[in-house]
C-alpha cells in the first residue's frame, strides 16, 4: 500500500504487501539567468540590481509559489565591474543556488558597459595652433566622471587678420581621443565658435557656443 504522495524530488521507499520498493523523483531542469534589462549600464554608473529570472516551472508554479520560495536558496551573483570599469563586456557569474524540485542551469551572461555622453560647455585655453588638443584642465564639461582624464582634439580656424585683441575663432572637428579614459565617452555636443582675447601666445578666456554634433 502506498500512503501519501511525495511532493518533493528525492529518493523514497514504499511498501506493497510484504515487499519494499524504492522510487527516485528527479528534479526538473530550470533555466536561471540575469534579467535582460540588468545586463547593460552606462560607464561611470553603479551596477544594475542583477535581478534573477527563472524559467521552466511546472504544475502552475511560479516564482511566488510558496513551495518554491520555501526551498529556494538564492544563487550568488558575481560581477567584477564598478563605476570605473572601461567600456566593454564584463562576465556575470551565477552560482550556488538550489531548489527542492528544480535543478538550476545557469545561463552565461555579461554586463555590457556603454559609452557615457560628454557635453563640452566651456574652455579656458586654446593653443595657437591650427590643429589643437586640450585636456580636462583646459575645458569644462557635463558628464565627466571625477578623476577621469580626457583629451579633445580639434581644428581652430583663425581670422585672416590675427592682431591682438578680441577675436572670433571657429572651432571645428572636435573629437574625444582614446588617450587615458577618452574611450569611455561619446561626444554629445561640441563648440563651433569662440570669443576671446588674442595675445602673442594663445587665445585665453574662451567662451564656447555648444551645438549638437
Amino acid at each position: 500500500t502506498i500512503i501519501g504522495t511525495p511532493t518533493l524530488a528525492g529518493d523514497y521507499v514504499f511498501r506493497m504487501g510484504t515487499n519494499y520498493y524504492s522510487i527516485h523523483i528527479a528534479k526538473i531542469p530550470m533555466d536561471v539567468k540575469i534579467n535582460d534589462v540588468d545586463k547593460t549600464k552606462v560607464y561611470g554608473y553603479p551596477n544594475p540590481a542583477f535581478r534573477i529570472q527563472y524559467s521552466g516551472f511546472i504544475n502552475g508554479e511560479n516564482e511566488q509559489t510558496m513551495s518554491f520560495q520555501n526551498s529556494l536558496v538564492l544563487p550568488t551573483v558575481t560581477c567584477e565591474a564598478d563605476e570605473h570599469t572601461p567600456v566593454g563586456a564584463v562576465p556575470i557569474e551565477l552560482a550556488d543556488g538550489s531548489s527542492a524540485n528544480y535543478e538550476f542551469r545557469y545561463e552565461e551572461s555579461a554586463l555590457s558597459i556603454t559609452p557615457r555622453n560628454l557635453k563640452i560647455t566651456k574652455m579656458t585655453s586654446v593653443p595657437r595652433s591650427f590643429q589643437a588638443t586640450a585636456d580636462e584642465s583646459q575645458f569644462e564639461a557635463e558628464g565627466l566622471v571625477t578623476g577621469d582624464h580626457v583629451t579633445l582634439s580639434f581644428d581652430v580656424v583663425y581670422p585672416e587678420s590675427l592682431t591682438e585683441g578680441a577675436k572670433t575663432v571657429q572651432i571645428q572637428n572636435v573629437v574625444i581621443t582614446d588617450k587615458n579614459e577618452g574611450g569611455n565617452y561619446k561626444l554629445l555636443s561640441a563648440p563651433t565658435s569662440a570669443e576671446g582675447m588674442v595675445d602673442s601666445r594663445q587665445i585665453t578666456g574662451i567662451e564656447l557656443t555648444a551645438q549638437p554634433k
